[in-house]
């Protein structure tokens, strides 16, 4: 069922389906819910119910000029009591991760775990804020389109770039529609985002990390690090993924739910 709500006078879209415990999807940057949207996500649904967002500014969602990651955070809170929602797993691709943690911290009592999907807890460097900075100025100036196409391709491993043409395809289409404006405000939102490595260390639920080895913007070395001093931490290399491990490796909906099952989540 797609439901909406409005937030801070920006309307939010969302769906809500299948029955069980509860999984909150929060996509990456330049997505929408609908790269969840592969037969693997029947997998989720037979067993949960699954909450899949367009976060603001991507896919039916409006834009919110003011956006942070915190704020993004807050509207997954007011999504979560719109519906009565009083615990979830998060499963945050990229920025979705983001925003996840970010939720761990300001909203700790929502979450009974916490998926990383190609994502990590650490705030940009100087050299990455200004790179945020530069996507804000470009997709003003140019618009969305020249931006998603260089973008997109590279998400992938090179090596699956070809086997996975359909689908790139598909993610630029879309994200040629999205506001250029949304897309530069989530931009500027990731590049003044807060440090959380001592949040997530301190985490007492239930945490998997799923990275690929051949990703080129979280690196495997990096993330495997990230997630070593964590007592409730399963991590999961994927051997022939870059950062799109949802689409490129067709395991990663049952690592998930196996994951969540083993905690009865």
């Amino acid at each position: 069922m797609t439901k909406s709500i409005t937030i801070d006078t920006c309307e939010i879209v969302y769906e809500d389906s299948g029955k069980g415990g509860v999984i909150v999807f929060l996509h990456g940057f330049c997505e929408d819910r609908s790269m969840w949207k592969i037969e693997a996500i029947n997998v989720l649904r037979s067993t949960n119910r699954l909450i899949l967002i367009d976060l603001p500014g991507f896919g039916e969602s409006k834009t919110y000029k003011e956006a942070t990651i915190e704020w993004y955070a807050s509207v997954v809170k007011c999504i979560l009591d719109a519906n009565g929602i009083q615990g979830c797993s998060i499963v945050g691709h990229s920025m979705g991760g983001y925003i996840g943690i970010a939720l761990a911290e300001l909203f700790p009592q929502y979450l009974k775990s916490l998926i990383l999907l190609n994502s990590h807890v650490f705030s940009d460097s100087d050299e990455k804020k200004l790179s945020r900075k530069k996507v804000a100025e470009f997709v003003r100036k140019h618009g969305s389109s020249l931006f998603v196409k260089d973008l997109i391709p590279g998400l992938f491993w090179e090596e699956n770039v070809n086997v996975f043409n359909d689908q790139i395809i598909k993610l630029i289409e879309r994200a040629e529609k999205y506001d250029a404006e949304g897309i530069a405000s989530a931009s500027l939102a990731m590049g003044i985002r807060h440090d959380r490595e001592q949040i997530l260390h301190n985490l007492k639920i239930p945490v998997l990390g799923i990275f690929g080895k051949h990703d080129t913007v979280v690196p495997v070395n990096t993330a495997v690090a990230m997630m070593a001093p964590i007592q409730t931490a399963v991590c999961v290399v994927q051997e022939k993924a870059g950062h799109m491990s949802w689409m490129e490796d067709s395991n990663t909906a049952q690592i998930i739910q196996d994951f969540v099952q083993s905690y009865h989540l």
